[in-house]
């Protein structure tokens, strides 16, 4: 949050931000409207459970080669998007989870409530090493086309 106005700048000279997880964002970038939930860390010891993820468009360079459990473990929150902003991700409710805002001003923002870093890191969640793998060379290709 003390370089807020630092990645404000750059977003004005046309820079892009990616945000995941609980960073908080709504805290240290402009225009965004993030609600919190409770976190059910739990829900996948159900079989049958189903936490409702979608993703909108597959056909995203952003979500190339991944499938909805990719992008499924928890969720602490959603987002209300700008208008015009492209939704990529939905909870079960459709409110959004993750999209690219192009929108809000000159720069591009990538926002997402999902927390791959953390869980990747801790060793016990595999859906975000699969994400990682193919988000992050997913994002570099997009940022360089």
């Amino acid at each position: 949050m003390p370089q807020r106005q630092v990645v404000a700048d750059h977003l004005e000279a046309g820079g892009t931000v990616v945000a995941l997880g609980e960073s908080r964002s709504d805290l240290w970038l402009p225009f965004i409207d993030f609600t919190e939930t409770p976190t059910n860390w739990w829900w996948w010891r159900d079989p049958k459970a189903d936490l409702g993820v979608s993703i909108v468009a597959p056909d995203h360079p952003l979500m190339r080669g991944m499938v909805k459990e990719d992008v499924t473990w928890h969720l602490h929150g959603w987002f209300q998007p700008p208008e015009g902003a492209e939704v990529l991700l939905t909870d079960a409710e459709g409110r959004a989870i993750l999209y690219v805002d192009d929108v809000s001003t000159p720069g591009r923002m990538i926002l997402s409530t999902l927390d791959p870093m953390f869980h990747h890191g801790s060793h016990f969640m595999p859906a975000t090493t699969r994400f990682l793998d193919r988000f992050v060379p997913n994002l570099k290709a997009y940022l360089h086309a």
